[in-house]
């Protein structure tokens, strides 16, 4: 049950947002706010989109209270470059109670079942069997599949890229054996 000042919303409980149909799932990273496009199955920088909208309950420690927000939708490589540069004060606060363990993405049901989907989706086109990638396995693949591909498009002429590229492509190759046990 969803309780309500004149300034804010929030639920006592993570267990109060199931009651609501909610799924709450801890945001580890911020690769938990994003999805493949559509039916692709193909893990690339141009097939992923955000998951919006999206709400999610930031943890206040001080009152024992999580409260809901919302975040605007972002793009994966503008998200990005807002965090690694720094300018925007709200992403950096986002980044930082990401780490500190204080965000919790609400999932409605349809939302796990498309994500249900795109995992078997994504599983069953790559490794030519029936399965289900597990999620948190997913989001290893993604975030090192966006870093490899963000360093191939700005360090081609650097010394070392063909080594630093075979060991992007060892991680991957390694991700995806975890797949298969």
């Amino acid at each position: 049950m969803i309780h309500s000042d004149d300034n804010s919303s929030w639920y006592e409980s993570l267990d109060e947002t199931k009651a609501d149909g909610l799924s709450p799932v801890k945001a580890i990273t911020l690769y938990y706010l994003f999805r493949l496009k559509g039916r692709t199955s193909i893990i690339t920088l141009d097939n992923i989109e955000p998951i919006f909208p999206v709400k999610y309950l930031l943890f206040s420690q001080a009152e024992n209270r999580y409260y809901i927000k919302e975040l605007r939708e972002y793009q994966l490589r503008e998200f990005l470059d807002l965090v690694y540069n720094g300018s925007d004060p709200f992403i950096n606060n986002f980044v930082n109670w990401i780490a500190d363990g204080n965000v919790y993405l609400l999932y409605t049901k349809e939302m796990v079942e498309d994500m249900t989907a795109m995992l078997i989706r994504v599983h069953n086109a790559k490794l030519s069997v029936k399965g289900k990638l597990s999620y948190p396995l997913f989001l290893d693949i993604l975030e090192l599949t966006v870093k490899y591909e963000d360093y191939k498009d700005f360090a081609k002429d650097l010394t070392g890229y063909r080594t630093v590229c075979h060991t992007f492509d060892q991680g991957l190759e390694e991700l995806w054996r975890k797949a298969i046990k």
